[in-house]
């Protein structure tokens, strides 16, 4: 995908309104020193100022510096700039794009943040045509990063499509919180600099609703409370993102008029126009919508998190996992790093081999192998086991593949250190996929129970996109002999992984050891931390949690020491688990609480699924101790992050709306239980088979939940629905 960052790190360019002053286009030159930043090029330019991307020697990393305009530079404009980075540094979320540093110098203001490749959501929309369902998801990422805004007590003001950018790592962001304030704060009454008082103004009454610079923000997605001078909060925000996600799903905007007067007058006579008789788009959907857009701030939904859950849709609306066809076979010894390269350059394209990798370890003959296995199982639900198990594997090979041909193409004689690391994270997560395979083609019982999730938890391929993180990452050893080994300590524990997948659970933990041996000779710490994190996670898995603690402070310790954050992070929050929830000890688990929150921070952003599970095992802790406000905060949390992150995450997000719901019932909230139950379990309900464990236990809570709410039959009534249709 084309880099088209310019529009989505400042205001898109608009013919100026009558009497007011674009900015000026000066500004530094490539090689020029803004403080500790060296400017590489000029990518964009709006009405607050012009960005550029920047280099931070410091943290060795390209940075979107925002100056304000030469011409802007009385004490206003520069007290405005300096607020969008106060705001947005206040956010840590997913969905909003990250400020590093905000400052002046030479008396001119900068704020430094995320250089974010990728496209804006309006050239988004504007480019490959786009099914509903995926508008709709896209739209509801960017909900969430604003939810996270109002969450911190902060408003946008100027929400639009040119204010979310799409990243090439399929992340949402929103951005530009320059009109942000504190919601605690009223806005500037009608008549004063911020917002003039458009209603006795008939010069602002005949701008154009899409001109910027006049009234702080975009009168088309602005609410009449905004275009009026009234107060601005959350809700005012709810209706611009409601106007862009009308525009977004029907191709044109709520309201008519091309001038403010005319785009109030049919605001306020005319109503939200019908959508198209054509539209493929539910009618909740466009209700959801709707009262999203009413006059009256009030009338609308309470926050953006309950029009969220106004916008789920019923299971057969959501998108379908895709089978695709597969190629021929391909052993585990042609993964290693660098092998693929030689064959590309006897293709006639390139990059084919490499992007076709993982199609051929997923074969015809291996899908056909994983059938046959899974038919001779005994489980009962093992034909829809397979059904789903493979389709998602199918999925993934997919995305594996673009992703692969993406980092080929990307390659140039420059770029041969970051070509290198994404290609060894791709190679890892084609090793994880043949484990999975092959296993699938010798399946038991223990695997078919657990083909779903094994299927759903093979790991993201977002961070093989994600430069910075790869580049920030302990580098792997030089040598190539060291090399060579630790890709082989890799396949190995890779099989050590396979053999617990089948049950084999003693040969698994043995091989793991032995891995673990020779990795500590090899002394790259950060694989030996995993391999050790690897063997806790057997040790917790059979219920022997102190040789898994003991285990897990080992790993930690190396992690921390490579500066390996993000696994040192993600050992805290497995020790967590271990001492909170099943040895029971608060004093530890207090002090690694707040030493994993140490060590997300440290590790920086993009870290979006080990936050998650961090904020799971806080969340399980605090229920332990019978904490219910607290578990509350960090259920919903890590349900919000994983909501966020790119692909699908339903099993995890049903474990985090099932634990809200039991957290819910030991408060007797039973209205919240029931509802967080019967969403988890809808959502299940899409992921695994009937019969299958996961559901009884869901069923089952719900059940709990409704027999307490003084509904019996209706307990019995959705137990057995969950097992009826069993083989």
């Amino acid at each position: 995908m084309a880099d088209d960052s310019r529009d989505s790190l400042s205001d898109t360019p608009h013919s100026s309104p009558a009497g007011s002053t674009p900015p000026s286009s000066s500004g530094p030159g490539p090689g020029t020193g803004v403080g500790r930043y060296v400017i590489l090029e000029r990518v964009g330019e709006g009405g607050m100022g012009v960005v550029f991307s920047a280099y931070d020697p410091e943290l060795d990393r390209r940075v979107a510096l925002k100056l304000l305009a030469p011409d802007l530079i009385e004490e206003d404009a520069r007290l405005r700039l300096l607020r969008e980075a106060q705001a947005m540094a206040r956010l840590s979320h997913p969905n909003v794009v990250p400020v590093y540093d905000a400052g002046t110098v030479d008396g001119r203001v900068f704020v430094a943040m995320e250089f974010v490749q990728g496209v804006t959501l309006r050239t988004w929309l504007a480019g490959e045509t786009h099914d509903w369902t995926e508008v709709l998801d896209t739209l509801r990422r960017a909900a969430l990063g604003l939810h996270a805004a109002h969450e911190a007590g902060l408003v946008h003001r100027d929400f639009k499509p040119d204010n979310v950018m799409v990243g090439d790592d399929g992340r949402v962001r929103v951005l530009d919180f320059g009109l942000a304030r504190s919601a605690s704060i009223d806005s500037v009454p009608a008549g004063q600099a911020e917002t003039p008082d458009t209603s006795n103004n008939h010069k602002a009454l005949s701008i154009s609703v899409t001109s910027e610079g006049a009234m702080l923000g975009t009168p088309a997605y602005m609410p009449p409370e905004q275009l009026e001078g009234g107060n601005v909060d959350a809700r005012s925000d709810q209706w611009s993102f409601c106007v862009t996600l009308y525009e977004a799903l029907y191709g044109t905007r709520p309201f008519a008029g091309d001038t403010i007067a005319a785009f109030v007058l049919a605001m306020h006579n005319n109503g939200v126009q019908p959508p198209p008789d054509a539209s493929p788009v539910p009618r909740s959907v466009f209700a959801a919508i709707h009262r999203g857009l009413e006059l009256e701030p009030d009338a609308r939904h309470p926050s953006l998190r309950a029009l969220l859950d106004a916008l789920e849709l019923p299971p057969p609306a959501r998108r379908s996992l895709r089978p695709i066809g597969a190629l021929g076979a391909l052993g585990l010894g042609a993964v290693a790093a660098g092998t693929w390269w030689w064959s590309a350059q006897h293709a006639d394209d390139p990059c084919k081999p490499r992007t076709r990798a993982a199609a051929e370890v997923w074969s015809d003959d291996m899908q056909q192998a994983g059938a046959d296995a899974f038919e001779r199982s005994t489980v009962p639900y093992r034909a829809e086991a397979w059904e789903r198990a493979s389709a998602r594997v199918s999925t993934y090979v997919e995305s594996w593949g673009t992703e692969a041909e993406r980092a080929c193409r990307a390659a140039a004689p420059g770029t041969a250190e970051v070509d290198a690391l994404r290609n060894r994270c791709l190679d890892r997560r084609l090793r994880r996929l043949t484990s999975v395979v092959e296993t699938f083609a010798t399946a038991n019982d223990d695997v078919v129970r657990g083909a779903i999730t094994t299927a759903f938890q093979l790991p993201d391929l977002q961070p093989c996109a994600d430069v910075p993180g790869l580049l920030g990452a302990v580098r792997p050893p030089s040598a190539p002999d060291q090399r060579a080994e630790l890709e082989r300590l890799e396949v190995a524990l890779e099989a050590a992984i396979a053999q617990t997948l089948s049950g084999n659970d003693t040969q698994g933990s043995r091989q793991a050891q032995v891995v673990v041996d020779h990795a500590r000779q090899l002394g790259y710490d950060p694989f030996t931390a995993e391999a050790l994190r690897t063997q806790a996670s057997f040790a917790a898995e059979r219920g022997d949690y102190e040789t898994a603690r003991k285990l897990g402070v080992e790993a930690f310790e190396l992690a921390a020491a490579a500066r390996d954050d993000e696994g040192a992070a993600q050992t805290a929050s497995d020790l967590l688990f271990i001492l909170g929830s099943k040895l029971r000890v608060p004093a530890a688990a207090d002090a690694w609480t707040t030493v994993g929150a140490a060590m997300l921070e440290r590790a920086g952003p993009g870290r979006q699924a080990t936050g998650a599970a961090f904020h799971n095992a806080v969340g399980n802790v605090a229920m332990t101790r019978g904490n219910h406000a607290r578990a509350l905060l960090e259920f919903s949390a890590a349900r919000d992050l994983w909501d966020a992150l790119p692909g699908d995450h339903p099993i995890e997000i049903a474990s985090a709306l099932g634990n809200l719901g039991v957290v819910a019932f030991r408060m007797g909230d039973m209205a919240a239980a029931r509802d967080y139950q019967e969403r988890a379990l809808a959502i299940e309900r899409e992921v695994f088979p009937p019969g299958h464990p996961r559901l009884e236990a869901t069923a089952s809570n719900l059940g709990l939940v409704l027999a307490s709410a003084g509904e019996p039959e209706a307990e019995i009534d959705r137990s057995e629905e969950t097992v009826a249709d069993s083989p």
